[in-house]
């Protein structure tokens, strides 16, 4: 059994597999590996380790009473999700002529982009592939791998801007 010391000073635990990947010490659980962390990524670990064993309270949502384990996560659903509990301001605004939608988080704004005001050149960029017998979203501009669509998007914009064609309008 190994103990980690995160940056926050919280202590998981976790051992590993015969091929050395990390796994949760209380029920098995195998972080999917990645480029960066080919043996597991130590986050998504403790990430498990606090959701699913931990005693320790969760932030959660007074009307839908979904939870979170960071407060700012919940600060950021409530503002997005329940805007009349909020006091956050929609700070992020799409600078597409004519569109009007504004968001809490520079996140959701370049997803909106890739969505609505880009879709058909993301698109043109993206191949999807099976990896290990899971869908991955390639980007075709770098070759980067994404398992969900949300995560290729982020990335794409910024890819298209940097390889290829400046995004502004």
């Amino acid at each position: 059994m190994i103990e980690v010391s995160e940056q926050k000073k919280e202590v998981f635990r976790y051992k590993k597999d015969e091929k050395g990947h990390l796994m949760c010490h209380m029920c098995d659980f195998k972080p999917k590996p990645t480029k960066a962390s080919p043996l597991g990524n130590p986050s998504t670990l403790c990430h498990h380790i606090q959701k699913c064993h931990s005693n320790d309270s969760f932030h959660v949502c007074p009307t839908c009473k979904h939870d979170f384990l960071h407060k700012f996560a919940l600060e950021t659903h409530i503002a997005s999700r329940h805007p009349e509990l909020s006091q956050k301001v929609k700070s992020f605004h799409c600078d597409v002529q004519g569109c009007d939608f504004e968001s809490i988080t520079r996140g959701n704004l370049q997803i909106h982009k890739a969505r609505k005001h880009y879709a058909d050149l993301v698109a043109n960029h993206l191949e999807i592939v099976e990896v290990e017998k899971k869908k991955n979203y390639r980007c075709k501009c770098c070759q980067k791998d994404s398992n969900s669509s949300t995560a290729f998007n982020h990335h794409i914009l910024k890819c298209l801007e940097d390889h290829l064609i400046p995004l502004t309008t």
